[in-house]
């Protein structure tokens, strides 16, 4: 009795602890730094995720480490656990909601997500709580709760313009049970049109400044591959076992997925029709829609964009649990413990085996403090850093920073930010090759350098020719023609350094011209 009574307690001690375990083991990536900078960046690139902008704004407050940081996705990790519960205990009941809660508080994929400086943490909770009060509202039209789903559906969209994948879920219930609500039509009305006003206007001031400015074909990620429904059941892989576990628990996490799902489906559709279409219709509406829209206008299918669907995905197989035999529903969860022990065993070793098309976008842990502190004690003035790609740019400009003691001024960060912008726009010309990338630390300044075919069809590079020396960096990720980049430094200048760390190496190269030639002809 007394461990039932504390049962919740125990799942959100749980949930906490497998979320600050190894939190700071791993450097700050290339795209957790990117929302550091956004957060203290100006200019309309940061405005499409501005709520979560002025959110770390603040969160700054209590400091810039990796620690501090991550932190605030910890938080709002473990306040999904508790977020669920409430929304499963108010479509069902107590069994429910602890078996949703637990289940989230030991998914592999949330607890990714909650150890990583992104929006994705904040998704969960918000889209949690804007459907708590959604189903509120819907019961009690009350005022207040449909001002509280209006809010937490904004900021839920202010925070990363995907969500509103999980609006478009609700608007479609709405229409699917106008019937319902035809006494309140007049309440119901208002409110979607207050919500549709502050969508247009985020839509119009954040939104539409990065759409027109940007070519067409700049929608187009690099590692975004053309659709297929098999996209589906990799979700549902990712959503039951992680990025990390190994490829035959990723398997058995997707049938498992698949088989419970069907369950659920069948069992709602004995006990409440009603509750059945809300879930069902609420987790597949976002994955259906993105994927439609990858096959008919433009591939943008990738799990993350459908992270609004992970809650209800929890709840359904939760609901499917609650519902069977004691010894076959402590079997089952038994399953899920072991799938989730694999996979968290492989994140925390950072050994990844899943395809790369089965986690687009998603890569493993890379070192960057290191490297940037084996340049910081080898480093002479007017020396210049020159990478092969934009992913290890600013790790190693942040660790370089901080070994300095210092931290990215807004100034600085607005500059590294529209650079960015345009890098990320002449990727957008699909015949474009990689350009090296040119820092100089001294005039705080970044440049794009020559293509592998430009450096090949002259015998040196202009941009490096007022250095003595060069570093070049390489990163495991994006660096497709980095052994034709090294290849070209080796036979034009004198090798002086060479490191290689867990996805990084660094190269110190000699610019010296008449030396350089010396040293080829002997």
């Amino acid at each position: 009795m007394k461990i039932k009574k504390h049962l919740f307690l125990y799942i959100i001690c749980v949930g906490l602890m497998f979320r600050l375990i190894n939190l700071t083991k791993y450097d700050l990536s290339y795209d957790e730094i990117i929302a550091l900078i956004r957060a203290v960046s100006c200019g309309s690139r940061v405005l499409p995720h501005i709520a979560y902008n002025l959110f770390l704004q603040c969160w700054q407050v209590f400091g810039t480490s990796a620690l501090v940081l991550r932190l605030s996705s910890v938080c709002f990790g473990v306040a999904s656990i508790f977020a669920i519960y409430l929304l499963a205990k108010k479509l069902f009941d107590v069994r429910v909601a602890y078996v949703s809660a637990f289940l989230l508080s030991i998914s592999p994929l949330h607890i990714y997500h909650s150890q990583e400086l992104r929006t994705y943490s904040l998704t969960v909770f918000f889209v949690i709580l804007a459907t708590y009060f959604f189903i509120k509202a819907l019961e009690e039209h009350s005022y207040r709760y449909w001002v509280g789903n209006v809010i937490c559906n904004c900021v839920c969209i202010y925070i990363y313009y995907p969500n509103i994948l999980i609006i478009g879920a609700q608007l479609g219930y709405l229409l699917f049970f106008i019937k319902k609500s035809k006494n309140h039509l007049y309440r119901l009305c208002l409110f979607q049109l207050i919500q549709l006003v502050l969508i247009v206007v985020w839509f119009y001031i954040c939104l539409w400044p990065e759409v027109k400015d940007i070519s067409y074909n700049a929608w187009q990620r690099p590692y975004i591959k053309v659709a297929s429904f098999l996209d589906i059941f990799y979700t549902l892989k990712n959503f039951a076992a992680g990025y990390y576990a190994p490829n035959v628990i990723r398997m058995v996490g997707g049938l498992i997925s698949i088989a419970m799902l069907l369950k659920a489906f069948i069992q709602l559709l004995r006990e409440n029709k009603e509750k059945m279409v809300l879930l069902l219709w609420f987790f597949a509406f976002p994955i259906i829609f993105l994927l439609a829209f990858s096959f008919c206008v433009k591939p943008l299918y990738a799990d993350r964009y459908v992270t609004c669907c992970l809650p209800f995905f929890y709840i359904l197989i939760g609901f499917c649990v609650s519902r069977m035999k004691k010894v076959k529903a402590i079997l089952v969860m038994i399953v899920v413990c072991m799938i989730s022990v694999f996979s968290l065993h492989n994140y925390y070793l950072n050994c990844m085996e899943s395809p790369y098309w089965e986690r687009l976008g998603v890569v493993k842990r890379k070192e960057f403090k290191m490297p940037a502190e084996f340049i910081r004690q080898n480093y002479k003035k007017n020396d210049l850093i020159v990478h092969t790609s934009e992913v290890s740019l600013l790790p190693i400009e942040y660790y370089l920073d901080r070994s300095r003691k210092k931290v990215m001024l807004n100034s600085k960060a607005c500059q590294t930010n529209e650079f960015l912008y345009k890098v990320r726009v002449m990727k957008s010309d699909l015949g474009e090759k990689p350009r090296l990338i040119i820092h100089d630390p001294e005039k705080h300044n970044f440049r794009l350098g020559e293509t592998i075919d430009e450096l090949m069809a002259c015998d040196n590079s202009q941009l490096l020719e007022d250095y003595k020396r060069v570093w070049l960096i390489s990163s495991a990720w994006g660096d497709y023609y980095f052994e034709e980049f090294n290849q070209w430094f080796n036979q034009r200048y004198i090798l002086l350094e060479a490191r290689e760390y867990d996805g990084v190496k660094v190269f110190l190269y000699q610019v010296n011209w008449q030396d350089a030639t010396k040293n080829k002809s002997l």
